[in-house]
């Protein structure tokens, strides 16, 4: 670590030893009771392409994915090449290693942060056993792989924040940029968010920190350019209308909506919710013509749940998100309203 430019953990101590046990043996103790992994979501949530397709033409179907970041579907892809029972205890080691290191990152971000010892280890003791993360921890989806990251880039922060070392600010950056190539939600704006902030907090340091932070924001956008040039959407995930409608459109009521769809302000698209399956809206936009590849042809991921990396969403997206600046335009302190209520909801 200290070739890094960041102070390694302290000297194992008893409260870190305790930790380490405690983690183990809660995870030993829950396994016993019957807490298992989770992996049912490969098969019926939005997020994953088909499953066939993850065993057996992962890096073809990641290259033309469109509908979310890439990391997600690797890491599910990674566990399915593999064969059972390899690939659940893939993943199973995977995230009991994310606890491990988050439980180990907090602690050691709180001492450095001039918390008490023994304070810490009941704060990350009472942390690690709690239902939330005991939930996450045993579910393939991207909630903990994105907390980790968090954590991680924190610890970073906080090790390297004194003379900001150039290999440190890179790793930070790194794991930074692995956040939007994981969830959407962590836009590319948020990323230069990051950058800025750092940027205006330590302007003596501005050539180290955009030398440091060129390579990652380069990998982030090249995945929107990708996703620019093969699907003309520069974002990095292409259900960025479905989403804005259902905060928008489908909070009006349903007979102001009816009536804007009558009177021509709202497209026939929003007499249909968001997210529904492909043949729904057969009649209402012009579907674009086979590609001839599977992730972007198919309707039905395994002949069952909805494929919404199909290549029509990317229209029927669009198609939304007019209707839904439409609504922005001609109610915006309502919408404000929404939003707000939106973000309290959320937090």
């Amino acid at each position: 670590m200290s070739r890094l430019g960041v102070k390694p953990f302290a000297k194992v101590s008893p409260p870190f030893a305790l930790l380490v046990c405690g983690f183990l043996l809660s995870r030993l103790w829950f396994w016993i009771q019957g807490l298992t992994f989770n992996d049912s979501c490969l098969y019926w949530f939005y997020q994953y392409l088909d499953v066939d397709l993850l065993e057996n033409d992962l890096f073809a179907s990641l290259w033309r994915l469109h509908a979310q970041p890439p990391l997600l579907n690797l890491l599910a892809g990674i566990g399915l090449k593999m064969t059972l029972p390899l690939g659940w205890w893939f993943w199973r080691i995977v995230y009991w290693g994310m606890g491990l290191a988050q439980t180990l990152l907090l602690f050691d971000t709180m001492k450095r942060l001039g918390v008490h010892a023994w304070l810490a280890v009941a704060l990350v003791g009472a942390y690690m056993i709690s239902p939330g993360v005991l939930l996450f921890e045993n579910w393939l989806f991207y909630p903990y792989p994105a907390a980790t990251l968090l954590i991680l880039s924190t610890w970073l922060l906080v090790n390297s924040s004194e003379n900001l070392p150039t290999r440190g600010l890179f790793v930070f950056f790194l794991v930074c940029s692995c956040l939007p190539l994981l969830r959407s939600l962590f836009h590319l704006v948020w990323l230069l968010g990051v950058i800025a902030i750092l940027w205006f907090l330590r302007t003596k340091a501005w050539k180290r920190i955009l030398l440091t932070a060129a390579l990652p924001l380069l990998l982030v956008t090249g995945w929107y350019a990708k996703n620019l040039i093969l699907f003309d959407t520069f974002s990095g995930s292409s259900w960025m209308g479905m989403n804005f409608a259902r905060a928008t459109v489908f909070r009006l009521p349903d007979h102001q909506r009816e009536e804007w769809i009558e009177q021509g302000l709202l497209s026939k698209i929003s007499s249909v919710g968001p997210f529904s399956p492909v043949e729904r809206y057969d009649s209402l936009i012009v579907l674009p013509d086979a590609t001839g590849f599977v992730c972007l042809d198919e309707t039905r991921r395994g002949g069952s749940s909805p494929n919404y990396n199909n290549l029509s969403y990317i229209e029927i997206s669009k198609e939304y998100e007019r209707d839904a600046w439409t609504v922005v335009r001609r109610k915006p302190l309502w919408w404000l309203e929404k939003t707000a209520q939106n973000l309290l909801i959320f937090f």
